[in-house]
């Protein structure tokens, strides 16, 4: 019988854990502060899709750290938009999403992420809060380990960290 670990060779939605990652791309992108402040009535319009806060009556005006705190789906849905899709593939990668982690334990899986081609406004807008796309638990955790540590770890190098 083989032994797996699903932590390193498994993927999965990262789900609301990823907002985590969106503030961060967004604060070292410059394109939002923890007091910037945004509008959740409960669901937002990208494109032809109508795509839903959890909180389906809306948070209403919060900031990105009530955000956070409230897992808004809106919230992460409007600051990936402004992050863009530029920013918001490079960041990914930047951040090691892109490529296996290196760990020394057999069978380490990979990513499931659209290609930077056909990451459309409505795949940013979903993957900004963690859904359309799959990881495995280690690139997460390598990833989050370089947004607490001072900025550093895998390829990133944040500087909001130090501000």
């Amino acid at each position: 019988m083989m032994w797996r670990n699903k932590a390193v060779s498994d993927t999965y939605e990262p789900g609301s854990v990823f907002k985590v990652f969106t503030a961060a791309a967004g604060l070292e992108e410059g394109v939002v502060t923890v007091d910037t402040t945004y509008n959740c009535v409960g669901a937002i319009q990208v494109a032809d899709n109508r795509i839903n806060c959890h909180k389906h009556e809306g948070h209403g005006v919060q900031t990105l750290e009530q955000g956070l705190m409230n897992s808004c789906n809106v919230t992460f849905i409007s600051l990936g938009l402004g992050i863009g899709k530029d920013s918001f593939y490079t960041s990914f990668d930047k951040f090691g999403y892109l490529d296996k982690t290196g760990i020394d334990l057999p069978d380490e899986g990979r990513s499931i992420m659209h290609t930077y081609d056909n990451l459309g406004v409505v795949e940013l807008a979903t993957s900004a809060f963690g859904q359309n796309f799959k990881i495995t638990a280690i690139q997460h955790i390598a990833a989050v380990n370089a947004v607490v540590n001072g900025g550093t770890g895998r390829r990133a190098k944040l500087s909001y960290v130090s501000n």
